[in-house]
């Protein structure tokens, strides 16, 4: 194998490596702040219907790291981020935890999850067809939640 092949092969793992951890910090993010917002809410139907949405990203953290673990790859999620999270809905929470609250604050993470797997598919055309995959049936679902959560506004 010549070494320009060998730097391209490397360079594509290093990629793929990246894309994958880029997905899994989205959606640990993702399941993490709904779970978060969970023990604020009364409305038991919202609640479930938020419930739903961590089943999934289970879901996709299992395929994600079904993924890393074929390749003995490492996904990290965003510890700092999580904490920072945690404070900013405790905040707005103990100040309104009415549903429409709720919705608006699921609708920004959201957003910001869709526009980051954007970004990500955008940039990185090499990636394996099985992580590209994953980040385009993410962002499908996050944005059928996005439209979700516009009922509840």
């Amino acid at each position: 194998m010549t070494e320009s092949k060998t730097k391209t092969q490397d360079k594509a793992l290093v990629t793929n490596e990246k894309a994958l951890n880029a997905l899994y910090q989205n959606v640990t993010m993702a399941k993490h702040s709904v779970e978060s917002l969970l023990p604020y809410m009364d409305d038991m139907t919202f609640k479930g219907m938020l419930r739903k949405q961590v089943d999934k990203y289970d879901k996709f953290i299992a395929d994600i790291e079904s993924i890393a673990k074929e390749h003995e790859w490492e996904v990290s999620k965003l510890k700092w981020a999580q904490v920072m999270a945690d404070m900013s809905i405790k905040m707005k929470m103990l100040a309104n935890n009415g549903n429409t609250n709720v919705a608006k604050m699921m609708m920004q993470g959201t957003l910001n999850g869709i526009i980051d797997l954007y970004i990500m598919m955008r940039h990185w055309d090499a990636i394996d067809k099985k992580i590209t995959n994953i980040a385009e049936q993410l962002l499908h679902y996050q944005e059928d939640k996005l439209d979700e959560m516009k009922l509840m506004l």
